[in-house]
């Protein structure tokens, strides 16, 4: 059975898109769909770039964008009171589960719970009803979450993101080949049943062209003035 890491984070609806077919997605291709909680915040520190939530046309796309995608798929959308959020003590929550099934369980009720529902993940109460709802104990859990070793896990899945050159979410890697967001299942898809496999020494040579032109640095508190 081969094993795919689906590297996630609760702040970006594109993730809970992803995770709501995921499981789906696992069964009928008969693969280990591996449950990594990121920080999103992470790898855009990693990659210096900004979050589509602090560009304001791109916030405002994204929001429309995730709402016809909804529609599309025929999925209830609310968002969660804040936009962004900070994510980090839902995350190590999530870290903080040993059980591979038990932590796919309660990430795919959680993102739910955000985009569908309009939960404020933030908020412990609300982490706590849910992983009772998966018969967890979600004050262990707590506990363990706010550890150092726990901590240091979430920031070791991020690292380990980075190295695999995922730089946005939802991300899922296969055979070290990255497939960015939910709407890239469909070339997953494929590519598991043996086809997308690109000429890799076309993709070398391309690779290795020398870069024409480099914008200069540009402060993003400077892009609406001109």
């Amino acid at each position: 059975m081969k094993n795919i890491l689906f590297y996630f984070d609760i702040i970006s609806p594109y993730a809970w898109l992803a995770a709501m077919k995921a499981p789906d997605f696992a069964k009928q291709y008969k693969i280990n769909l591996e449950w990594k909680p990121v920080l999103f915040a992470g790898l855009l520190k990693a990659y210096q770039n900004l979050g589509p939530a602090e560009i304001p046309a791109k916030r405002e796309y994204t929001i429309k964008d995730t709402m016809r995608w909804a529609l599309y798929e025929g999925l209830k959308y609310q968002g969660p009171p804040k936009h962004p959020f900070n994510p980090l003590k839902a995350l190590r929550f999530l870290t903080a589960i040993e059980d591979p099934q038990s932590l796919a369980q309660l990430s795919h009720r959680l993102l739910h719970a955000i985009w569908a529902e309009g939960l404020d993940p933030t908020q412990e109460n609300n982490l706590l009803r849910l992983a009772q709802e998966k018969n967890l104990d979600g004050k262990k859990i707590l506990a363990q979450a706010q550890s150092q070793e726990i901590k240091e896990r979430l920031s070791q899945n991020t690292q380990e993101a980075v190295r695999q050159k995922v730089f946005g979410v939802p991300s899922f890697v296969v055979d070290h080949e990255v497939f960015w967001g939910h709407d890239r299942m469909l070339h997953l898809a494929a590519y598991l049943k043996g086809k997308l496999n690109i000429d890799q020494e076309k993709f070398k040579t391309i690779l290795i062209r020398p870069r024409g032109i480099d914008r200069k640095e540009i402060n993003p508190q400077n892009l609406l003035k001109n």
